[in-house]
């Protein structure tokens, strides 16, 4: 297995664990602390990085751009799976969170013409479409906290999708490490006020999940994903996005008794397979961090 493959692998393992990693901070911490504490521990990890690469002369000039793009791609989402994650299991959450190259297809039909879709880029996202309705039809059913969850998950679906579109032509040229680490820290001060009003005390393993969700799926896990991105470009890397439902379906049945019903499978091979069709030629990199 070449380098970047592994790396992917090594992706999509990180990413695809972070749902079950919430669901164990959760049973003692509120969503908006746990969201808070990883986003800043990750930009704690990210920054030095970017310091030892050099390059950071640009954020300044972009400050605007790197602030929105935080808000849009890492404090809004973040927080709105962590949240939804109050009410749907871990692995429902990663099925959901598989959508966001179909919702790239269908905001690029008023964002960016270059990635609207067309021939088997439509059949996509009319497979992906498909595979939500089957997971809110066979899994979430008519039960109002886990509608709401789902919804939760959904629209971190669209905000992880707008951010890269927003980005796109505002943030060409940024040092990337750079540029993570700016997004990183606008969204810690996006969320710091609900995060740190909530603060509690965490059993240990709540700690060391929070500590895992920031320093490893956050930190390491972005540094990975860029490294890997400049070696083989972002269309190749983007197959992560296919992966992580998997492995976040594979960790809640092992790790904590998940059931894996008719709409979970469903749900997982149509949206995997709609997202694989919508992004065959990605422009834009539209993997999700969870």
């Amino acid at each position: 297995m070449s380098r970047p493959a592994l790396g992917i692998l090594l992706l999509a393992l990180v990413w695809g664990g972070s749902y079950a990693l919430n669901e164990v901070a959760l049973r003692g911490l509120d969503p908006w602390t746990i969201s808070w504490a990883r986003i800043t521990l990750g930009a704690l990890v990210i920054w030095p990085l970017a310091i030892a690469a050099g390059g950071l002369g640009a954020l300044r000039s972009h400050a605007r751009p790197l602030a929105v793009t935080g808000v849009i791609q890492i404090a809004t989402p973040i927080s709105l799976i962590t949240v939804g994650q109050q009410w749907i299991p871990s692995s429902l959450a990663g099925v959901l969170n598989g959508s966001v190259p179909i919702f790239v297809a269908v905001l690029a039909i008023g964002l960016d013409r270059a990635e609207r879709a067309t021939g088997l880029r439509v059949v996509g996202v009319a497979l992906g479409f498909a595979g939500v309705v089957a997971v809110y039809g066979l899994e979430v059913g008519g039960d109002r906290y886990a509608i709401g969850g789902a919804l939760c998950l959904t629209g971190s679906s669209i905000f992880y999708a707008l951010g890269p579109l927003y980005a796109k032509s505002r943030l060409a040229g940024v040092p990337q490490l750079g540029l993570v680490a700016s997004i990183l820290t606008a969204a810690s001060l996006a969320t710091a006020v609900p995060g740190l009003a909530n603060l509690s005390r965490p059993t240990v393993p709540e700690l060391g999940a929070v500590v895992a969700l920031g320093v490893v799926s956050t930190g390491l896990a972005f540094a990975l994903y860029y490294a890997v991105m400049m070696r083989i470009g972002p269309g190749r890397t983007s197959v992560v996005a296919y992966l992580i439902p998997g492995f976040a379906v594979i960790y809640g049945a092992v790790l904590l008794d998940e059931p894996i019903g008719d709409g979970i499978a469903a749900g997982l091979l149509l949206i995997a397979a709609g997202s694989y069709l919508t992004a065959r030629r990605p422009r834009v990199a539209a993997t999700s961090t969870p």
